[in-house]
C-alpha cells in the first residue's frame, strides 16, 4: 500500500499549501478594512476636537456633522473601494491559478495510481495464465514431443529444398498435411491461444520489464516448441503470429530453429551474420546435425511410453 500513502501525502501537502495561500490572501483586505475603520475614527475624532461640546439636539448641527464626515470619508472610502476591487480581482486570479495547479496535481496522482493498479492487474493476470500453461496437460504433451514435432515441421517446410521453403502455403492444406503431427483444433485453441494471451500481456508492459516476463514464458515452453508454434502460427494463425512475435519470445532461440524468412524477419537485421538468406544452407545443416537425432530419440521414447 505505499502508493496510497504517497498519494495521501501529496494530497495533504497540496491542501495545506492551498490553505496557507488562502490565509495569506485575506491580509490585504483586512488591512484595507482597518484603514477604513481608522479613517472613520480619525475623522470623527478630528471633528469632536474642533467642535467640542455635548451632543446637539438640532437637525442642522447633525446635518453639518454628516456633511463633514461624508465629505471627508467618501473620497477615502471610494479610493479604498477601488483598491479592494483590484485586490479582489488579483486574489481571485491567484486562487484560480492555485486551483488549476491542485487539480493538475490531483490528476497526475490519479493517473499514477491508475497505472500502478493497471500494472498490478496485468501482472496478476500474467502469472495466472502462465500457471495455466504450466499445468495444461495438452501443452505438457506438446513439450515432451517438441523435438519430433519441430523435426517434422522442418521436413515439411524443406521438402522442396531451400528454394521452396518460403513458398505460399494454404492454411487449410497446411493444417491437413500436419494433422499427423498435431491436430489443428487443439494446436490453435490451446497452445497458440494461451501463448497469445500471455504474449499480449507482455506487449503491454514497459520495454525494460519485458525480458523478465519473456524469460518466464520461455521456461514453460521449450525452444523447439516455441519454434514449432511460431512457424505453425505464421501459416495457420497470422493474427496470433503477430502478437506472439511482438512479445520477443524468439529472443535467445537457436538460429537453426528459424525455417522461414517470415519468422527470421522478426529478429533484428544483425541477428544472422551476413543476413538470413546467406547463411540458410549452413543453418539447415546445423539443424539436421543437432536436432534430427534428438527428435528420433524422443519419438522412440514416446512410442515406448505409449
Amino acid at each position: 500500500m505505499p502508493s496510497n500513502s504517497t498519494n495521501a501525502d501529496s494530497q495533504d501537502a497540496t491542501s495545506s499549501s492551498i490553505e496557507s495561500e488562502s490565509k495569506f490572501s485575506i491580509y490585504p483586505l483586512a488591512i484595507i478594512l482597518l484603514v477604513a475603520i481608522a479613517a472613520a475614527i480619525i475623522v470623527t475624532a478630528t471633528y469632536i476636537s474642533h467642535f467640542p461640546g455635548e451632543a446637539s439636539t438640532t437637525h442642522s448641527r447633525w446635518g453639518e456633522f454628516g456633511d463633514f464626515v461624508g465629505g471627508t470619508l467618501n473620497p477615502i472610502f471610494g479610493f479604498l473601494t477601488i483598491i479592494s476591487l483590484l485586490v479582489t480581482i488579483k486574489l481571485q486570479t491567484k486562487e484560480l491559478a492555485i486551483s488549476s495547479k491542485s487539480l493538475a496535481r490531483a490528476a497526475q496522482a490519479q493517473e499514477k495510481q491508475y497505472k500502478l493498479l493497471s500494472n498490478q492487474s496485468n501482472e496478476e493476470t500474467f502469472f495466472r495464465f502462465l500457471e495455466e500453461i504450466r499445468k495444461d496437460t495438452y501443452i505438457k504433451k506438446c513439450r515432451k514431443r517438441s523435438s519430433s514435432m519441430c523435426a517434422r515441421l522442418f521436413e515439411y517446410i524443406y521438402q522442396d529444398g531451400v528454394d521452396g521453403a518460403d513458398r505460399e502455403i494454404e492454411p487449410q492444406q497446411f493444417r491437413n498435411d500436419l494433422s499427423g503431427v498435431i491436430k489443428a483444433g487443439p494446436a490453435i485453441q490451446i497452445l497458440i491461444a494461451k501463448t497469445t494471451l500471455v504474449a499480449s500481456i507482455i506487449n503491454r508492459r514497459n520495454r525494460k520489464d519485458r525480458p523478465l516476463y519473456i524469460k518466464l514464458l520461455q521456461t514453460e515452453l521449450s525452444p523447439s516448441l516455441i519454434s514449432f508454434m511460431v512457424h505453425y502460427a505464421s501459416i495457420a494463425a497470422p493474427n496470433s503470429f503477430k502478437e506472439i512475435t511482438e512479445s520477443g519470445i524468439l529472443r535467445g532461440i537457436a538460429k537453426d530453429l528459424f525455417f522461414r524468412s517470415q519468422v527470421a524477419a522478426c529478429m533484428p537485421e544483425n541477428h544472422f551474420e551476413g543476413g538470413y538468406q546467406s547463411c540458410r544452407e549452413k543453418l539447415l545443416e546445423s539443424f539436421r546435425e543437432r536436432h534430427m537425432g534428438m527428435a528420433l530419440e524422443q519419438e522412440k521414447k514416446n512410442q515406448r511410453a505409449n
